[in-house]
């Protein structure tokens, strides 16, 4: 069948490659790949001001 190359995206040099997944697509005809890298968790930031809207519920 032939050799297969997948580019690599530059966005993604530098970071960790955790998973590269290669899903095939219409019986194999083509693919479609996708990178899973690994990120630092991010620390979620709550603001003591916010408030959710809820209609139903009045002050």
């Amino acid at each position: 069948y032939g050799t297969v190359k997948i580019p690599f995206p530059e966005r993604l040099v530098g970071k960790n490659l955790k998973e590269v997944r290669i899903i095939p697509r219409f019986n194999a005809s083509f693919f479609e790949v996708e990178f899973i890298t690994e990120e630092e968790p991010r620390p979620v930031v709550k603001s003591d001001n916010a408030r959710f809207y809820r209609p139903w519920f009045r002050q």
